[in-house]
C-alpha cells in the first residue's frame, strides 16, 4: 500500500493511475466494511488503511483545481461513517 500515496501525489499526466488507485481504495473500503459471520449476516468490520493513504486523500481533497477532488471528498466522507478505522 506504499504506492497509493505516491500515485495520488502525481500530476495530471497520470490521471488514469490516480483514478485506479482511488477505485482500489474504495474497493478495499467496500470489502472491509461488510463482513459476514457464520450465519451469513453482514456486519461492519474494520477498514485497514494506513495513515499515509488517508493523508494523501486529504491532500488531494484540499486542492480546489484537482479533478479528483470531489471523489476524494466523497471517499473521506464515507470513511467517516465507519467508526472502526484501523490505521496501520
Amino acid at each position: 500500500m506504499l504506492i497509493f500515496p505516491r500515485s495520488l501525489a502525481r500530476d495530471h499526466k497520470f490521471a488514469v493511475e490516480r483514478e485506479q488507485v482511488i477505485k482500489l481504495i474504495r474497493a478495499i473500503m467496500d470489502i472491509a466494511s461488510e463482513r459476514r459471520d457464520r450465519r451469513g449476516n453482514t456486519e461492519a468490520g474494520p477498514i485497514p488503511l494506513s495513515e499515509s493513504i488517508i493523508r494523501a486523500l486529504v491532500a488531494v481533497a484540499e486542492h480546489a483545481e484537482d479533478t479528483f477532488r470531489s471523489i476524494c471528498v466523497e471517499t473521506l466522507a464515507e470513511m467517516s461513517e465507519y467508526t472502526d478505522i484501523r490505521l496501520n
